[in-house]
């Protein structure tokens, strides 16, 4: 029988969250899957830890984890990967963005791919600048990288191990899935059985600061050294004159975006390692 962990990063979905348990568990058992979910809460809201509770206290098949601090989706899903046992992993939404019934078709792809996606074809201006921006990042992170990614993914327990070993500054999940050069392969997924999920997210600034943090550790691009060198240059700029004030203006932004993404990023990974060493996480799985 396969056995898979199924798990949720959970943050706003209260209203979801029941119905994406139930379906995923309803269509494992229908297909002889042996499956887990873990619900990792990243909303540090004790009303909703509360709720999540009440909701999966009596499910032997769902187990919450409560983070202590909001550390984002893929923080979360990373923390939860690191907690589950050495099965194939699921990791979805708790929006119902995707179906989980899809789970079964995604898994028949798997004995040849270290990941399988499901995805939606992106649409509104934010997810189709997300897309182009992965676009042009992915080829920097490696030779071998998915076109179309999700946080809808199948991982292989071999994956599954070695994205355990890895000792990322900053958690960013498809980085380190094209870092492990692995073979993947996608399910396309119909948009009417995408039901009435939330807007994505990102908004401008957590898409750039997203991007920031790719290219700062997961290519080789020195990111953070033209950051510096651009707040030099607008500095000089303004002593000498050099350069006018709308370029001024443009370096003075580009740095200024850059450095805040990096300090947030570094407050984020002083976070994480305290949720790690909380849950008792950071032998196995220790952040530098």
């Amino acid at each position: 029988m396969k056995k898979i962990t199924v798990i949720i990063p959970f943050f706003n979905g209260l209203e979801t969250i029941e119905e994406v348990v139930r379906r995923t568990l309803s269509t494992c058992v229908i297909h002889g899957i042996d499956c887990s979910v873990m619900v990792v809460d990243d909303s540090n809201n004790d009303e909703k830890a509360i709720i999540l509770k009440r909701i999966f206290e009596k499910q032997d098949k769902v187990t919450v984890l409560h983070l202590s601090h909001n550390l984002g989706q893929h923080a979360a899903t990373f923390i939860g990967i690191l907690n589950a046992g050495e099965t194939d992993i699921v990791t979805i939404d708790e929006d119902l963005k995707f179906p989980p019934e899809l789970v079964p078709e995604m898994m028949d792809k798997l004995p040849e791919n270290g990941v399988v996606y499901g995805f939606v074809e992106r649409e509104g201006f934010t997810e189709l600048l997300k897309d182009f921006v992965l676009g042009v990042i992915k080829p920097l992170i490696s030779n071998t990288y998915p076109i179309h990614t999700s946080s809808f993914r199948v991982v292989s327990s071999q994956l599954v191990s070695r994205i355990r070993k890895m000792k990322p500054n900053y958690i960013q999940l498809e980085g380190m899935i094209i870092q492990s050069k692995c073979r993947f392969t996608y399910v396309e997924i119909d948009r009417s059985l995408a039901e009435n999920h939330r807007k994505g997210g990102y908004g401008f600034l957590s898409l750039y600061w997203m991007v920031s943090g790719l290219l700062t550790h997961y290519t080789l691009i020195p990111w953070l050294g033209i950051s510096l060198a651009a707040l030099i240059l607008t500095m000089v700029g303004v002593c000498q004159s050099t350069l006018s004030g709308s370029w001024l203006l443009l370096f003075f932004l580009f740095a200024g975006l850059n450095l805040l993404g990096e300090w947030t990023n570094r407050k984020r990974k002083n976070r994480n390692q305290s949720e790690l060493k909380r849950l008792g996480l950071s032998k196995s799985a220790p952040v530098r």
